[in-house]
């Protein structure tokens, strides 16, 4: 599915590696935490919003994030939701980005984390190019579905149109 707003370039990332860590110049920020990004995304997002026993209840669920980042707590989430949710259960996901990393940034950023090494490996090889709209990818034989709204994020939540159960902001 693809859904594009207008016609303007995405900017491109202002980005840097500090200590092998991706940190954004532009928003003075690390794209997650230096020290053990796994456990801060498992705190912060997982546990923070009881996932692991929503997602065990669940028919069909929507997480929404804003800033996707690098994807890590989409992996996470992922990685979570087949580790507990019903095998006949649905998740969407709705990663909203207005400046996109490239595929070679997203692999070096995830490659520390050897736990994702499957779920990064499948991210990457369809991961989309950084042009404006809606990407969506299917994973799982389509119990996942990843919708990317690549653009300025409140002109792409204006074009939203779901029900999200949880939001990582």
């Amino acid at each position: 599915m693809t859904f594009a707003p207008d016609d303007r370039p995405l900017p491109t990332p202002d980005v840097q590696w500090a200590g092998g860590v991706l940190r954004s110049r532009r928003f003075q920020d690390f794209y997650f935490d230096p020290r053990d990004g796994v456990a801060q995304s498992r705190h912060a997002f997982l546990a923070g919003n009881r996932l692991a026993e929503r997602f065990a209840a669940a028919r069909h669920f929507v997480v929404a994030e804003t800033g996707f980042g690098t994807g890590l707590n989409f992996l996470l989430c992922r990685n979570l939701w087949r580790s507990v949710a019903q095998v006949d259960a649905q998740l969407h996901y709705v990663g909203v980005e207005g400046f996109p990393l490239a595929r070679w940034q997203l692999e070096r950023a995830l490659s520390p984390f050897a736990v994702l090494a499957r779920e990064r490996a499948e991210l990457l090889a369809r991961w989309p190019p950084s042009e404006p709209g809606f990407r969506r990818l299917v994973f799982d034989g389509g119990r996942l579905r990843l919708t990317l709204l690549l653009g300025e994020v409140s002109a792409m939540l204006e074009s939203l149109d779901a029900q999200v159960d949880a939001w990582f902001l």
